[in-house]
């Protein structure tokens, strides 16, 4: 029999009972098949790999695609390594046959070349990580044909319950039902001692200007005049509630880049729906006319960030739906923070040493530039006061353990991007 404790230990793991528990009740099963929806942190990928590795030892496992977010694509490569289980990723539908394990992004497992390619080979088991992006109606849908035709099928996701009833019932069909989930709480209740930190919430109420509250009056009142998609207009309604000066003083930066759709809309980085009403003359002139009114919610963020006590020499995340926006914060803080240098920027990604403070920015754009969990944990390392300013983009499957703070820019309105961002 196997050890599933030296397989961690030589994978340079932490042992836990939850882990080892779950890897050796499901090493009993003919054809593991289930839905893994700990909580986030608890290790859904160490277990799944515990998992593979078992398996690929006891002879019973031969062909095992792994599908991923292409943000923790290299997360998810650095951790076969580590347990040392060699694979494939695959970037091309005429990729070569001969390996046990193979590796792939979501996007690219859903087009329909890519698709066709996979499903000429019977898989042992298929593993799909944040799969509550399995939807009905949506081209990820044809994800779960790969799990319904596999031997085995494994599910990981920490919100697998997306507020949609039908998608929920749709994703637990694949496997039968099977949904294992582990809080926190229960672990160390498990484990008998503390692991975890406490998290603690609070709530800055910014009360708006009287320009700032005029300024969002005007751009309500212009979207009733114009029309445009419901999905735009519910952007640009988010936008301007969230700080309507900056969304003018980006305005001009934004451009039409990716798509703008439903999908976008709950997950995506969301400033290609703002590109069609970019250029409206009347927004322009509203931009021009209240450029220079004061920014009470970024005054809000300079001020806990510089003066709350309790953050000085704390790792911060602030979490916002917009590129423009993380990259309108940057360089605001930047800016008036004092004795500021930027040391290294490029399209969608910028940072500066601001002495005691490290301060970041990243986004979509960058993605595959840098190891985002990299260079958030040397930014962590390097100052004293660490600020990563990010969008949901780099929230998912990204290891931001480093971070101790978190600062929701914008009212989160999703659970799931909630859940995802603590």
């Amino acid at each position: 029999m196997v050890s599933l404790i030296d397989i961690l230990r030589l994978a340079g793991k932490d042992l836990y009972k939850h882990q080892l528990d779950l890897v050796s009740d499901v090493l009993w099963l003919p054809r593991p098949r289930f839905l893994l929806a700990d909580d986030v942190g608890l290790g859904k990928t160490i277990q799944a790999l515990l998992l593979v590795k078992a398996l690929m030892e006891l002879g019973r496992v031969n062909s095992v695609l792994i599908i991923v977010p292409r943000s923790v694509l290299n997360q998810w490569s650095d951790e076969l390594n580590k347990f040392e289980i060699q694979h494939y990723l695959i970037e091309s539908p005429d990729y070569p046959l001969g390996y046990r394990v193979y590796l792939i992004t979501l996007d690219r497992a859903k087009m329909v070349d890519y698709m066709d390619s996979l499903q000429k080979i019977q898989w042992d088991l298929v593993i799909i990580d944040e799969a509550h992006k399995i939807r009905l109606g949506r081209e990820r849908e044809r994800l779960a044909h790969l799990c319904k035709r596999a031997d085995g099928c494994i599910l990981l996701t920490a919100t697998p319950h997306t507020g949609d009833e039908d998608d929920y019932r749709f994703l637990t069909s694949l496997v039968n039902n099977i949904v294992i989930r582990r809080e926190k709480r229960d672990v160390e209740e498990y484990e008998g001692k503390k692991i975890f930190p406490r998290l603690n919430y609070w709530i800055v109420q910014v009360k708006a200007s009287n320009e700032e509250s005029r300024a969002l009056y005007e751009v309500l009142k212009l979207l009733k005049k114009y029309n445009v998609e419901n999905i735009v207009r519910v952007v640009v309604e988010k936008r301007a509630m969230s700080s309507p000066l900056s969304f003018f003083t980006t305005l001009k930066r934004v451009v039409a880049r990716g798509r703008c759709g439903e999908e976008e809309l709950e997950e995506g980085e969301l400033d290609p729906c703002l590109s069609g009403v970019a250029n409206w003359r009347d927004l322009v002139e509203l931009a021009n006319q209240y450029s220079g009114a004061v920014d009470r919610k970024f005054e809000a963020l300079k001020k806990l960030l510089t003066e709350n006590v309790e953050l000085i020499g704390k790792k911060v995340i602030v979490f916002t739906e917009y590129a423009t926006t993380a990259e309108y914060l940057f360089q605001r803080l930047t800016g008036e923070l004092g004795n500021c240098r930027v040391v290294e920027s490029f399209d969608g990604y910028a940072r500066a040493d601001c002495g005691d403070f490290g301060i970041m920015y990243a986004t979509s754009r960058a993605r595959d530039k840098i190891d985002a969990g990299v260079v958030a944990s040397n930014l962590a390392e390097s100052f004293k006061t660490a600020v990563f300013i990010s969008t949901d983009i780099m929230s998912e499957g990204v290891n931001l353990q480093a971070f101790n703070v978190v600062v929701n820019y914008e009212v989160v309105w999703s659970p799931t991007k909630h859940v995802q961002r603590v």
